[in-house]
């Protein structure tokens, strides 16, 4: 006697998803892979979107102190590499300035 257990897709595991009322059927190694890549991508997301807050408030003119407060930083000098990278972007635009 064979007995079959239902697979369901990686979205369903995640969000409950149906898709034309039926469950979508897939290996159990392959939603483990999507599994860990949905992990991975969201942990990516939400660091560029940390990186592009910092870089974002110290370009508007946001104290250092205050950015390195709003990220948790324990030292100022992790939060002063975003004010050298906006500040190499001032110098690059500056240089692309001719005066003739």
């Amino acid at each position: 006697m064979v007995t079959e257990t239902a697979q369901y897709s990686a979205l369903h595991c995640f969000f409950n998803f149906k898709q034309n009322d039926e469950y979508l059927l897939i290996s159990n190694t392959l939603r483990f892979i999507c599994s860990i890549l949905l992990a991975i991508a969201f942990y990516f997301i939400l660091h560029l979107a940390r990186h592009s807050y910092a870089v974002i408030q110290i370009s508007l003119g946001t104290d250092i102190y205050t950015v390195s407060k709003m990220l948790t930083h324990k030292n100022v000098s992790t939060t002063q590499i975003y004010a050298d990278l906006v500040n190499s972007k001032k110098r690059e635009t500056a240089n692309k300035i001719s005066l003739k």
